[in-house]
């Protein structure tokens, strides 16, 4: 009796799939558009898991997201996938948009090194505890926005390393302190989530973090609402998703008087004052129309007047000098502003505005508004399918808020330096003096041009009667 159990026993267990014994076993499985390649282990208890090792068309010949199931199953049991294989996708340069499950728990070494084509925001989600040997995600530098779920487990070299434009990297949602292995955290030392990152990437730490396990005084480190160094590098995107205070703010653009770069416009998310030698100029909102162009009016702010975070203008060199901007201390820097909700109407019409921004507007999203921008004292209107033509960062545009076509020109209207002239009054006289076509026009340097506005070339300021005027 005991022979015929025996043997009906092990009739049974060759049988059992090979997964219930502790066994791994192979398989694809199609979800979200990909048919990903899947290692599963203990099918069919409460330990199932799977890992995922790829997809079926390769590095060289897959576009589009990698949205990665939350379950994967061989055909007869279910696995929660809870982890990616190392340089599993490395080299996926046609993937545009990753999206991790909520259930993973760790990635290995080189995951997706070099998925270059990868843009908006990397999210590691909460159940991360595990980043094993490090590069899981180097060279992805298209990743704008780096978000940390609540696990917080053991890190190990460069994660995001060479993710050079990622406006910041947030742990905020960490429940755990630092581990540091090696000294304190910092941008260049191994075990450290965000080593490898450059200055201008924003690290917003947990507030469990302890203060002595990381190097508080690096650039644009922030920890309970409070930064030591914060600095805007001019050739950077930046965005700021939480407000604090900083002890120091600086930014490293040189205004420049050479090559007739004497009015430039600026949008800091910082509040800053202006050096000697420079003054800065405020829209005034006012339509003045005459066929069908449009009128920009600026008044000068009183010298001494400190410039607010996130506001537009526009900047000129009175002195011929070359200026920085200086360092401000003990300021607020708020968040940054949804869309151009700062910008200020420069039509009655509500259709063109003047506003401003902290991040970098590609070709195609510049063109698409209809937006000028000001370089060397004269305004361009971004031209389409030019790829170097963009709105750059901390700059101010016009731009059209229905997308119509472009006005046929603009004139800006700049009051006098001493800002006691009434604006109204300068805006009805110039209107009057341009519509006139008698009084003789000259640009800043004497010259003159005639006394038809229409015939004046675009993109240069000129005087009328003592009266400032800049023609789109």
């Amino acid at each position: 009796m005991k022979k015929k159990i025996t043997i009906i026993l092990l009739l049974g267990i060759v049988f059992l799939p090979i997964s219930v014994l502790g066994q791994d076993v192979d398989f694809t499985y199609t979800a979200n558009g990909v048919t990903w390649k899947c290692t599963g282990s203990d099918g069919g208890t409460s330990y199932a898991s799977a890992i995922i090792n790829g997809e079926i068309k390769g590095s060289a010949t897959f576009t589009g997201e990698l949205h990665f199931p939350s379950i994967v199953s061989d055909g007869t049991y279910s696995y929660p996938v809870r982890g990616i294989k190392g340089k599993a996708f490395e080299n996926y340069t046609g993937a545009t948009k990753l999206i991790l499950p909520d259930n993973l728990g760790y990635l290995w070494e080189g995951a997706f090194r070099n998925c270059t084509g990868l843009k908006g925001e990397l999210k590691i989600p909460n159940h991360v505890e595990h980043i094993y040997f490090g590069d899981e995600f180097e060279n992805c530098t298209g990743i704008e926005y780096i978000t940390w779920g609540e696990g917080f487990g053991m890190h190990y070299s460069n994660p995001v390393s060479g993710c050079t434009n990622a406006r910041y990297i947030d742990f905020t949602k960490a429940t755990v302190g630092v581990t540091s292995y090696y000294g304190e955290w910092n941008r260049n030392i191994l075990f450290c989530p965000y080593s490898g990152l450059m200055n201008h990437t924003l690290v917003y730490l947990q507030d469990a973090a302890e203060e002595t396990k990381f190097k508080a005084e690096e650039e644009n480190i922030i920890h309970k609402g409070k930064c030591k160094v914060f600095k805007v590098y001019d050739a950077y995107s930046y965005r700021i998703p939480y407000a604090f205070t900083t002890e120091t703010a600086q930014c490293d653009r040189v205004f420049s008087n050479t090559s007739g770069k004497s009015v430039s416009t600026l949008f800091l998310p910082y509040p800053t004052n202006l050096p000697n030698g420079m003054q800065a100029y405020e829209l005034v909102k006012k339509d003045l129309s005459w066929g069908t162009s449009k009128a920009f009016y600026f008044r000068a702010l009183p010298t001494g007047t400190r410039l607010e975070a996130n506001k537009p203008y526009l900047v000129r060199i009175t002195d011929g000098a070359t200026h920085t901007l200086p360092v401000m201390t003990n300021v607020e820097v708020p968040v940054s502003p949804a869309g151009y909700t700062t910008e200020t109407l420069a039509t009655d019409d509500g259709d063109w505005a003047f506003c401003g921004t902290t991040e970098r507007i590609d070709n195609a999203a510049a063109t698409a508004k209809k937006a000028y921008y000001l370089s060397g004292n004269k305004w361009y209107p971004v031209q389409n399918g030019i790829a170097n033509d963009y709105i750059a960062p901390f700059r101010c545009f016009v731009y059209s808020k229905s997308g119509t076509a472009p006005a046929k020109g603009f004139t800006m209207v700049f009051d006098n330096e001493s800002g006691t002239t009434d604006i109204r009054q300068l805006e009805n006289d110039t209107e009057t003096d341009l519509k006139s076509n008698t009084h003789r026009i000259y640009t800043l340097d004497g010259r003159y041009v005639g006394t038809d506005y229409n015939a004046l070339p675009g993109g240069e300021m000129y005087i009328i009667n003592g009266k400032k005027f800049y023609k789109f």
